[in-house]
């Protein structure tokens, strides 16, 4: 029996409705495998998908859709949002042509160098030939868990000798020139550009510190730490909502000068305990496999990988 056929066309040709059960069957997988509540996302996508505003592709087998990717143009630079297909793919075929169809309607897309992109749905990169050739890199990272936040609240907390305090948007400008300090020659700044100056930090800070349709910043669980009497943080740890009784942390970094004096367990145990006492039992976040210390940091205090994804960098030749 031949399989039925299969086709990619422009997201724009698509509406809300269209997608509807895979949009259904993607909120319910992040919720039974990631424990994220995908659901206001999925409100915004089909909004874009019935305004036309969301660039991308969608597989369509025997007329129905299947699956589909979105990417957001940024200057110079695309960001791939999502890939998901629903239903059977065993050798992963339907993904690998959707992700490359993706991958190829993103860079050639005027103007656009470098294109970036971190796939939850997918464990690994698929095997891909970019119509424009450049190189294609790709990171392997974790997603993990930690459940029962609730007995964080009874552990005694480690002393780093730095001063805690809450977060304030006033500390904004502090915490991008700490965060491109902190990700100087890090492999993440590899992977997100945005981690490599100030300036990108800067952007990449508003976007954590706004609600967006995937995360809600929260501020209670936003910890900064500086030498008392000085100015210039040295360390952070900001936490976000992700469902009704899940957390995230969006942000664990600490200043060179500050490391080995257990401030990131410090900051992150506090940063958990906010959102325990707002009702999380259980908190995520993402990590490069590559980035050992932080592995075992998170290990230490009781998250556990609960799914590999794939990352990747599509830089264009010069």
């Amino acid at each position: 029996m031949r399989p039925p056929k299969s086709r990619l066309a422009d997201l724009r040709e698509l509406r809300g409705d269209d997608l509807a059960p895979v949009l259904e069957a993607q909120a319910a997988h992040w919720r039974t495998h990631f424990a994220w509540d995908l659901r206001p996302v999925i409100g915004a996508v089909r909004r874009m998908l019935d305004k036309r505003l969301l660039a991308g592709r969608a597989l369509l087998v025997s007329g129905l859709a299947r699956g589909y990717s979105y990417f957001m143009p940024e200057g110079r630079k695309a960001v791939v949002g999502d890939l998901f297909v629903w239903g059977p793919d065993k050798d992963g075929r339907l993904r690998r042509r959707l992700f490359e169809s993706t991958l190829n309607t993103a860079c050639l897309q005027r103007g656009v160098e470098r294109i970036e992109g971190q796939l939850l749905c997918l464990q690994k990169l698929p095997l891909t030939r970019p119509a424009l050739g450049g190189t294609l890199r790709s990171f392997s990272r974790m997603l993990m868990l930690k459940d029962g936040l609730d007995r964080l609240l009874a552990e005694p907390r480690a002393r780093s000798g730095l001063q805690l305090c809450p977060w304030s948007d006033r500390l904004a400008e502090d915490a991008s020139e700490l965060i491109a300090l902190a990700y100087r020659g890090h492999v993440d700044s590899r992977i997100n550009d945005l981690y490599g100056s100030v300036a990108g930090a800067r952007r990449l800070l508003a976007q954590t510190t706004h609600h967006t349709a995937s995360v809600r910043f929260f501020a209670p669980a936003a910890i900064v730490a500086r030498e008392p009497g000085a100015s210039a943080l040295r360390g952070m740890c900001l936490g976000s909502l992700v469902g009704e009784e899940v957390g995230h942390v969006t942000q664990l970094c600490v200043a060179p000068l500050a490391r080995g004096r257990g401030l990131g367990s410090e900051l992150l145990r506090r940063s958990l305990a906010a959102l325990a006492r707002a009702g999380c039992e259980a908190a995520s976040l993402t990590v490069t496999e590559s980035n050992a210390g932080a592995v075992q940091l998170y290990e230490r205090i009781g998250f556990r990988s609960i799914a590999s994804f794939p990352a990747f960098v599509w830089q264009r030749s010069q």
